[in-house]
């Protein structure tokens, strides 16, 4: 990533990414994203980062892979996820809307801590 220069939000470097995509198990993508990995020098960085939309299994390799990284869950579906809880705790839909709202504005504002506060004043009572 390269920085827009003028203060602002970091622009893409084009060369610097890779696409990886089949249809196969998620062991043998596993060993494709590794090798890709690998290829491009992950071995000379600093820190490294594993995008996911939150499915159990891609954290699984993250772990198997890349021990360490940093684990992210894209913002399309970390939204999708406040929509699930929110649906979850608040039945009635004039109720669950502000509330899934204001999590997703904490979530976009990189607010995080914001968020987690707000899910653990939900006081689940169930792990699911």
């Amino acid at each position: 990533m390269k920085n827009d220069g003028k203060g602002g939000y970091p622009i893409r470097d084009e060369a610097s990414t890779s696409y990886v995509g089949s249809i196969e198990t998620a062991e043998e993508f596993g060993n494709r994203i590794y090798s890709k990995a690998r290829n491009r020098g992950i071995e000379r960085v600093g820190k490294v980062c594993v995008i996911g939309d939150g499915a159990p299994w891609i954290w699984n390799l993250a772990d198997l892979h890349f021990s360490g990284a940093i684990q992210i869950i894209d913002i399309y579906h970390a939204r999708e996820h406040c929509w699930g809880i929110g649906k979850e705790f608040f039945p009635d839909k004039e109720k669950m809307r502000p509330w899934v709202n204001a999590r997703i504005m904490e979530l976009d504002r990189g607010k995080i801590e914001d968020l987690i506060a707000a899910l653990k004043r939900l006081s689940p009572s169930t792990a699911a």
